[in-house]
């Protein structure tokens, strides 16, 4: 199996298995316990990882959906880090870099569904600051990359800046909600469902721009 096709498997599978999730969390949000089932909106992922709801109901199935699901899509993060270098092939210290950086960042990610909030609160922040930072970094680089290279990758330049834009705000304002200690905001976890929906879509271009670019150089 490509790396191309795995990219693109990873992505449905973490948007079946994580629907799937969603439906079985039983309710609640950091602005209303007493609400009822699944809040796009006002409900983080990691809401969904809890063992027990945030309304106080046991969340086992869940909990346990939620998990493989964001497993998933760490695993799919690696393998977009490890398929962005054949857009920019020409720059190989920009590719290792790029490289590097998206392992740790998928590492950490796994990390932060293994310490969930529910059972070692502030850990789980600092497990999502240490794989945020290189997550951020390798997008960043991997942009510039592809920029420098001049390709026709027009969709995974675009989308990709529109992720780490949203991305980049989203996490700033859930470190400095960390830091200070203050009351959750409804901004970090709206901003975390746009650019979770982003990065799914640049996932998906990337996978296109890397068939795209294997044809071109056959």
């Amino acid at each position: 199996m490509t790396l191309r096709i795995l990219l693109a498997l990873t992505v449905l599978a973490f948007i079946a298995i994580f629907s799937l999730a969603a439906a079985a969390y039983p309710g609640g949000t950091h602005f209303d316990h007493a609400s009822v089932g699944h809040d796009l909106w006002l409900n983080t992922m990691c809401d969904v990882t809890r063992s027990v709801a945030l309304d106080g109901r046991p969340n086992g199935l869940g909990c346990m959906l939620a998990s493989i699901a964001m497993i998933v899509l760490a695993a799919g993060l690696g393998v977009t880090f490890a398929l962005l270098p054949r857009l920019f092939v020409a720059r190989a210290r920009m590719a290792a870099a790029v490289r590097a950086l998206g392992t740790i960042s998928a590492l950490g990610a796994v990390a932060v569904v293994l310490l969930p909030s529910d059972r070692f609160g502030s850990v789980h922040g600092v497990a999502i600051v240490c794989a945020g930072i290189p997550g951020l970094a390798a997008a960043l680089l991997a942009l510039v990359a592809v920029l420098r290279e001049r390709t026709s990758a027009r969709a995974v330049i675009a989308l990709g800046g529109l992720a780490l834009g949203v991305a980049a705000v989203d996490f700033a304002l859930y470190v400095a909600e960390l830091v200070s200690g203050s009351a959750s905001q409804a901004s970090v976890s709206v901003l975390e469902r746009i650019a979770t929906a982003l990065l799914l879509a640049w996932m998906l271009a990337i996978a296109h721009a890397a068939r795209s670019a294997s044809v071109a150089s056959a």
